[in-house]
């Protein structure tokens, strides 16, 4: 009995073994087949790479053309420094005329509607004084009828000579006073034809700029009319603090802004414009010092408008620096859009910026030269980006 239990124990234990050697042959078979599986996703993810990284707004070719996104790679270059000061844009000197009364009477305009920037032409004639009815005759009246009794006695005395009943002597002198009064009427080139009024021309082509006596109004010799303008030239007068005043003799150009509209920066040079006078003192009870630009008006300039105003000097070579339209600010905090791997991926970024001159700002820190950056377009990129419909590149990222 005792070896067929003996017998009966190494039988049970050789299938116990043979039982579990099959078991884990049959797990290593299952392993290898989900070593299978697992090279068969890796060679599936190799195969097919992800169109787009996170982090990155993607935006097609139909959406960069509605927006007119236009991408530039960012190279070091010259930038101007500049000093930010306000100031106003002017009339320049001999564009604007003033148009007094040349005699005293009341005044009658002779056109219609004459207002604040009605066209006017050289030579046109917009306005009457007469002093005919008034007390004292105004000068014009008078001499027209000093002229026509000097007339008269010249050529009665004319007869009366060839008749021998006056001398040649006294005709000779009735004959110089008619002479007399006819230069002193020729010295009045404003007067009508009916020589009964002055009539007001304007002096040059150009534009009302004020209109300073109203229809029907009395005026005196010399009295202002009007004011005219050619506006065809406009000065930029900047006001310079006086701790400006060591920098000054670098300037050599200007940009500024109008007060009305501040996102469209124009440059002095681009208008065929330059540098004018530049002040040496300040005035008295100011603490700033004028400096006078000259340039052409275009045409959507209002003359005595303010105007924000960056005074350009020395010119540092090597700068990285953007359009200050490739920036967007978020809470104090300014972004620029790189371009990605492929143009259909760009990377909002935080960028650390310096001088500013008016129409570029530099760049110092957060991207690199030979980085392609988004210059137009920007507005739409970045509402693609808040969408939600992609991700943004500082998603969870608060400032």
């Amino acid at each position: 009995m005792k070896h067929l239990y003996i017998l009966l124990c190494a039988a049970a234990l050789v299938g116990c073994g043979h039982s579990h050697e099959g078991h884990d042959h049959e797990n290593e078979g299952h392993d290898h087949e989900m070593e299978g599986h697992e090279g068969h996703d890796h060679a599936t993810k190799d195969e097919h790479p992800d169109e787009s990284h996170e982090g990155f707004i993607e935006f097609k070719e139909a959406q960069r053309k509605a927006a007119g996104l236009k991408v530039v790679t960012l190279q070091p270059a010259d930038f101007q420094e500049a000093i930010r000061v306000s100031g106003q844009v002017t009339e320049a000197q001999g564009d604007e005329t003033a148009v007094v009364a040349r005699s005293s009477g009341v005044l009658t305009y002779t056109r219609d509607h004459l207002t604040e920037g009605a066209a006017i032409g050289r030579g046109e004639v917009f306005a009457r004084v007469s002093a005919s009815g008034l007390a004292g005759a105004d000068a014009t009246e008078q001499n027209h009828v000093e002229v026509e009794r000097a007339k008269a006695a010249c050529e009665r005395a004319q007869r009366l000579v060839q008749e021998g009943i006056v001398t040649r002597e006294e005709y000779e002198r009735a004959k110089a006073d008619y002479e007399q009064a006819l230069i002193l009427q020729s010295r009045r080139p404003n007067q009508d034809v009916n020589k009964t009024a002055s009539v007001v021309a304007s002096p040059i082509t150009g534009f009302v700029k004020t209109v300073l006596v109203k229809q029907g109004e009395y005026v005196e010799v010399g009295q202002l009319i009007a004011t005219l303008t050619k506006n065809c030239d406009l000065q930029l007068r900047a006001e310079v603090p006086e701790k400006y005043f060591a920098t000054m003799k670098d300037i050599v150009d200007a940009n500024f802004a109008m007060s009305y509209d501040r996102k469209n920066v124009r440059s002095v040079k681009a208008l065929n414009g330059h540098l004018v006078a530049m002040g040496r003192t300040a005035a008295e009870g100011s603490a700033y010092i004028p400096v006078t630009f000259e340039f052409e008006n275009h045409g959507d300039l209002v003359p005595g408008a303010f105007a924000d105003i960056w005074l350009l000097s020395a010119v540092r070579p090597e700068v990285l620096s953007l359009p200050v339209g490739a920036l967007v600010e978020e809470q104090g905090l300014y972004f620029a859009f790189v371009q990605g791997h492929t143009p259909d991926e760009y990377e909002k970024r935080e960028v650390q910026l310096g001088a500013s001159n008016g129409q570029r700002i530099e760049v110092l820190s957060g991207i690199k030269a030979g980085e392609k950056v988004v210059v137009e377009g920007v507005y739409q990129l970045k509402i693609a980006g808040a969408s939600g419909q992609v991700p943004d590149a500082h998603a969870g990222h608060s400032h």
